[in-house]
């Protein structure tokens, strides 16, 4: 059961399937949403002209005003009963997601898988630092709203950390 809901939420087309998962599953279960953009910062050429600097905060603005856009057009999605927050982080989507499961007390994160054949090694690469490092179940939608659920791995208290490497082998 899935009560405290968090979504990374961007502008592909599999977000927008996501983004109705996550309604979804935090409806059903009389749960909460919370909504997270992240959003790169661009950074000028600290050693050329000073328009690249300018170009840079301009872009950066740019990106916050269509999170915020995008924001508003998912809030419209969401029912009016079912609590929901949003946030808009600056910093790599990663990073983003990461830093909000270690402060919060989500259940699941809900993330789009790319469609692109040359995105989706970087969604399963995402997917599975955030199922490992995370602590929390993720949920992957499709395009075409499939969903596959990957389980963070439980490790026993007081059960011996796998060590690997080839010079633990037993001789």
């Amino acid at each position: 059961m899935f009560r405290n809901v968090l979504l990374g939420l961007d502008f592909s087309r599999a977000a927008d399937q996501a983004l109705s998962a996550a309604i979804e599953e935090a409806d059903r279960h009389g749960g909460r949403l919370t909504i997270l953009t992240a959003i790169s910062e661009a950074h000028g050429w600290a050693g050329g002209p000073v328009e690249s600097v300018t170009a840079a905060r301009e872009l950066t603005a740019q990106m916050e005003a269509e999170a915020v856009a995008l924001q508003h057009r998912a809030l419209e999605r969401v029912p009016a009963d079912l609590p929901v927050s949003t946030v808009i982080r600056r910093a790599a989507a990663r990073a983003a997601l990461l830093d909000a499961l270690g402060r919060g007390c989500f259940d699941t994160l809900v993330l789009g898988a790319s469609s692109c054949r040359r995105r989706v090694r970087l969604t399963r690469s995402l997917t599975r630092c955030l199922v490992a490092r995370g602590g929390v179940p993720v949920l992957v939608v499709e395009p075409d709203g499939s969903r596959r659920l990957q389980l963070p791995r439980i490790e026993e208290p007081g059960a011996p950390a796998l060590n690997t490497s080839p010079s633990s082998a037993p001789t």
